[in-house]
């Protein structure tokens, strides 16, 4: 279930306007699903069509459970944000925001790999590239985008070697916390 609410979300932000829309349906198992349904709405209509859309899928799946955040985004538009619940899971407290950092390993890896395809599409990189023609300092000679793309690069995980070259356990590491721990401990053996 938690898999398919970030794919949802992404399907109803980056869905494109035509003569079929996606209409929240709730199949008996409790779950919510789209699916397509002919409809011809004008652009300021489709706004708060997709946001009742958004609003019925949360309230169907989470009600007033939810605890993370949503951002629903269409063409650049921001349709529907939401914060709720603790970043500590017992909480102490701590009120999930827009700045509040999330660990979500591997699920990010699909969006990222369709963005950094769509820009390959779009001819803003090559694929075949080295990395360090776009991340500075990048210390891994012969690493191309593909590669990490297909995870053939070599690079150990981080989770696994940073802790043991000194990262504080306790602090949330972002990407450039990552690429500025690979450069500064490049001579070491990771």
């Amino acid at each position: 279930m938690l898999r398919f609410i970030p794919l949802s979300l992404f399907v109803i932000g980056c869905a494109q306007l035509s003569d079929k829309q996606p209409v929240l349906v709730a199949q008996s198992n409790g779950q919510a699903t789209l699916s397509a349904a002919s409809s011809h709405a004008s652009n300021s209509d489709s706004s708060s069509y997709y946001i009742s859309l958004v609003r019925g899928f949360i309230d169907t799946t989470f009600g007033e459970r939810l605890n993370g955040s949503i951002l629903v985004a269409r063409k650049g538009q921001v349709l529907y944000e939401e914060y709720a619940g603790f970043a500590n899971p017992r909480g102490y407290g701590d009120s999930i925001t827009a700045t509040t950092p999330f660990h979500l390993a591997s699920v990010t890896k699909t969006f990222t790999a369709m963005a950094v395809l769509k820009l390959w599409d779009e001819g803003k990189l090559n694929i075949d590239d080295p990395v360090s023609n776009y991340l500075a300092g990048f210390p891994c000679a012969g690493v191309t985008v593909k590669m990490l793309l297909n995870h053939r690069s070599g690079i150990p995980k981080y989770d696994h070697y940073m802790s043991s070259l000194g990262w504080n356990r306790r602090k949330i590491m972002n990407n450039q916390d990552v690429l500025d721990f690979l450069i500064a401990n490049r001579k070491r053996s990771l």
